[in-house]
């Protein structure tokens, strides 16, 4: 599977899908998504991620992770929905088959990629 890197318009956003090839077969689908100290007010600013993670018990866990609820390692990310939500209650949700989620802190943000080898589907605001 081709490897998912922070792409540089994250900065410029709170979220970004894409899908990255490596030119043959393997391919990926990433969604990053930046939660920062502080809102920029020029985009959607998410603060939390909601989705359901693999543990190291081997349980299944509903998570909500924030800008500092740090992941002390990858995590396998199950089927489902994927919500992002904001300070106002405005919500983002995309659907994911399953992959790997990574996290990395940076100054002033979190950064969260999620990375699948099939599609992360967007889904239609109400």
């Amino acid at each position: 599977m081709a490897v998912c890197k922070i792409p540089p318009e994250i900065e410029h956003s709170g979220y970004y899908l894409s899908h990255v090839s490596d030119g043959r077969k393997s391919s990926s689908y990433c969604l990053a998504v930046a939660i920062r100290d502080k809102p920029t007010e020029a985009h959607y600013d998410p603060e939390s991620l909601h989705l359901s993670l693999l543990m190291a018990d081997g349980i299944v866990h509903e998570m909500k992770l924030t800008r500092h609820q740090a992941l002390t390692q990858e995590r396998k990310v199950c089927p489902g929905l994927v919500h992002l939500m904001e300070r106002l209650g405005k919500q983002v949700a995309f659907y994911s088959f399953g992959g790997t989620l990574g996290y990395r802190q940076e100054e002033g943000k979190s950064i969260f990629v999620l990375q699948s080898s099939a599609p992360i589907l967007k889904m239609e605001e109400d």
